[in-house]
């Protein structure tokens, strides 16, 4: 969880999960969830969708890809 403080985002929160799946496991999402597999977060990356907190969890998860 990420707290962004001051102007715009006075008290806004953002939650960002990365969940790791087996193959043919289900996941129940709660409906203020959004699902994004890792493809749908490398095309957000690039159009500058995602905020640096969200950009930076995706890399610690991703950081031996990185060339």
């Amino acid at each position: 969880m990420n707290s962004d403080e001051g102007g715009r985002f006075f008290k806004n929160e953002t939650h960002n999960l990365i969940k790791f799946l087996k193959e043919k496991e289900k996941v129940r999402l709660a409906k203020n969830f959004k699902w994004a597999s890792h493809n749908q977060v490398i095309d957000l990356i690039k159009r500058n969708l995602l905020t640096i907190e969200a950009r930076n969890l995706f890399a610690s998860f991703n950081i031996d890809k990185i060339h």
